[in-house]
């Protein structure tokens, strides 16, 4: 199936803008250049994203890439809480789909710092448990998890250029079913 792209990807400026003055923006300086966008916080939510033009629709993921998508858990009586809409970065491949870090599980200020420290060890070699584990910790163990292509709502995902990774992530578009977000968070 080939890429799909609805709309030209809002954030263009916002990319240009954070590339003339200091590329490491704060997380309060992205959820401004959203409010400036017209979009307003509170008025994101996944289905506005998924449409938005952020990024190009495909049918599955690739290592070292990030996805936003729809899912719906294989266990989801055991689990806690889980969200229905998560943000990953894929590591590792399985038959039946793959391990990835679900930025959502972490506040937005720790999302920042993970994303940071996750781009880091894509350059200097390659993602995997053992150096994620080994560079984040706690960060890692909360947020990994395993999600099976069987239960990814239409087989959808909506892949995130590298270059609005930073906006991306302080969307507020986590959908955490039975908990808040807040009890999610690390």
């Amino acid at each position: 199936m080939p890429p799909l792209r609805s709309n030209p990807n809002p954030f263009v400026h916002m990319r240009e803008s954070a590339l003339k003055g200091n590329p490491s923006r704060s997380v309060r300086w992205y959820q401004d250049q959203i409010r400036k966008l017209g979009m307003g916080l509170r008025h994101i939510n996944p289905q506005r994203v998924m449409t938005s033009g952020l990024g190009t629709g495909l049918n599955g993921v690739k290592i070292g890439q990030m996805f936003l998508y729809y899912y719906h858990p294989k266990h989801e009586k055991r689990l806690p809480h889980w969200d229905a809409f998560p943000l990953v970065i894929p590591f590792r491949m399985t038959d039946d789909g793959f391990y990835g870090v679900n930025f959502h599980y972490l506040n937005p200020n720790d999302r920042m710092a993970f994303l940071k420290t996750v781009m880091l060890i894509q350059k200097s070699g390659g993602l995997n448990w053992e150096v994620l584990k080994a560079h984040a910790g706690t960060f890692a163990e909360h947020c990994v998890k395993r999600y099976l292509y069987s239960h990814v709502k239409n087989q959808y995902f909506l892949k995130i250029e590298q270059e609005d990774w930073k906006t991306t992530i302080m969307l507020p578009v986590e959908q955490f079913v039975k908990e808040t977000k807040y009890s999610a968070y690390l």
